[in-house]
């Protein structure tokens, strides 16, 4: 919000994350991808592109023995630029 900017936090798959890759999507799955990321979405597409969005954290790994789970149908939770979760 100090920022004014839109910030997602989503599941995301550990290869994407591990290699480092450019470009990532959010997972459907809460509970099967056990790594979450938070990244400013600047470009406003849901999805993490390194030429125009900020990785802001990476929660690896959830220990098998924890769950994680969302009730919601979306893939993402998505933070508008008050701050205010729009999903």
């Amino acid at each position: 919000a100090s920022t004014d900017e839109i910030v997602i936090l989503c599941p995301a798959q550990e290869g994407a994350i591990k290699q480092a890759k450019d470009e990532f999507e959010c997972e459907p799955e809460w509970d099967t991808n056990k790594i979450i990321v938070v990244f400013v979405d600047a470009d406003n597409n849901g999805s993490y592109n390194v030429a125009n969005d900020a990785l802001l954290r990476v929660i690896e790994d959830i220990p098998a023995t924890d769950s994680l789970s969302y009730s919601g149908n979306e893939t993402s939770l998505r933070f508008n630029t008050s701050g205010r979760i729009t999903t």
